[in-house]
């Protein structure tokens, strides 16, 4: 028997202790620490079930269990609950006045809601179920939405992976009403469904894991990867796949451009800001066969590039940080050069926020608070970093209230 994994799970386990990687494969990065406290909590609100939350003008659109919850943040530090629509949601974006939402799962639906004429009432606009497994947020370009998908398969008898996929899917929405799958990049499985899957697993997409995506022009969009395939979880090198989307219904992969980060296994999270961009990422790979955990071994990497060349991105430097990577998120652009990202702990270990100031990269400005609990997705606005987990939706100020 086999079982299906997303990262929507990791939080779940813990981490047995990795084994150590050479440091000199990473381009070393001199450490500096701020003074003050990185953020401050300024504001809350208790929102039970909320996984996501996205940012437009003085409303947040917080998606959870309970659907998408309206929320006046006008005044940040005294936040309201203004509605309450549509369907659970695990994840979700905004483009304009467009909504995109989706809901993780084996098979997952996608919703595009309006929010006008009335912001604080979005309407249903269309929805689709899309054959492919556990997708993360939608990234919407012009008429279509791209959806990484990322899963890994394991017995359930022994936890022993034996299979990792993920991929790139661009959906049509030109028609509002009936968004529909376009084309999906890699897709060396195939959709869920078809004849020859194994058993409770289901393989669908390519042949390993895409974590996340991020946009560097019109035409270029940017994925978190691995070269690990199948049940080799740890020889991996984590990489930068650069994909060409001027054409959305025919996506090419610029193979000859591909930016492996040596001393990773796994690159995870990727925010781009201008010419430089942040990727954060693990010197492990999934933890394979373990009784306690199926997350991610090793630690978190952070490593800076250079994608004044869109089609060619570029290593500036990376450095290992001292914390375990089973919990490293995906990493959010904030300004002038800085970028935050969460990582969520085990047992003793604290849930942490981090703010990273590359403006020099070679000199990354790293610092870090505790927060109540993990964070599963955040959003930026202006100096004000937008939080959904357990706790709610909390709101910090960048730097000391």
């Amino acid at each position: 028997m086999s079982f299906h994994f997303s990262l929507v799970c990791r939080k779940l386990f813990r981490i047995v202790p990795p084994v150590c990687f050479a440091l000199f494969l990473l381009i070393p990065i001199n450490r500096v620490y701020a003074q003050d406290p990185p953020f401050s909590l300024i504001g809350q609100l208790g929102l039970p079930g909320i996984t996501d939350v996205v940012v437009s003008n003085n409303i947040a659109y917080v998606c959870g269990n309970n659907g998408i919850s309206v929320v006046d943040i006008s005044s940040p530090d005294s936040p309201v609950l203004i509605n309450t629509v549509g369907f659970s949601a695990t994840t979700c974006t905004i483009n304009n006045s467009l909504l995109a939402a989706v809901t993780s799962g084996s098979g997952f639906p996608f919703r595009l809601y309006s929010l006008s004429p009335d912001p604080q009432t979005p309407i249903l606009l269309g929805s689709t179920t899309i054959p492919y497994a556990f997708p993360g947020r939608p990234l919407i370009i012009n008429q279509h939405a791209y959806v990484r998908q990322l899963l890994f398969c394991f017995f359930i008898s022994n936890n022993d992976i034996f299979s990792q996929h993920g991929d790139l899917l661009s959906i049509a929405i030109g028609n509002i009403a009936a968004p529909a799958l376009d084309t999906v990049l890699f897709n060396d499985n195939g959709p869920r469904g078809e004849p020859g899957e194994t058993p409770g697993c289901g393989e669908n997409g390519g042949n390993f894991n895409v974590f996340n995506i991020a946009q560097t022009d019109a035409t270029t969009i940017l994925l978190t990867s691995t070269t690990a395939t199948g049940g080799d979880t740890q020889t991996g090198i984590g990489r930068i796949r650069v994909v060409d989307i001027s054409n959305p219904s025919s996506l090419v992969v610029l193979n000859n451009n591909e930016l492996q980060i040596p001393g990773t296994v796994q690159t995870v999270g990727l925010a781009v800001q201008g010419n430089q961009a942040l990727v954060s990422a693990s010197t492990g790979g999934w933890n394979d066969g373990s009784p306690i955990t199926l997350g991610l071994t090793g630690s978190i990497v952070l490593a800076v590039l250079d994608v004044s060349d869109a089609d060619a991105p570029m290593l500036l430097a990376s450095e290992i940080l001292d914390r375990d990577s089973i919990g490293v998120g995906n990493v959010v652009s904030l300004s002038n050069n800085r970028y935050v990202f969460p990582s969520f702990g085990f047992f003793n270990d604290p849930d942490l926020l981090y703010l990273v100031d590359a403006s020099d990269p070679a000199n990354l400005i790293i610092d870090q608070i505790e927060v109540p609990e993990n964070i599963t997705h955040l959003s930026v606005s202006d100096n004000l970093i937008y939080t959904a987990s357990a706790a709610g939706l909390l709101i910090y100020q960048v730097g000391i209230k």
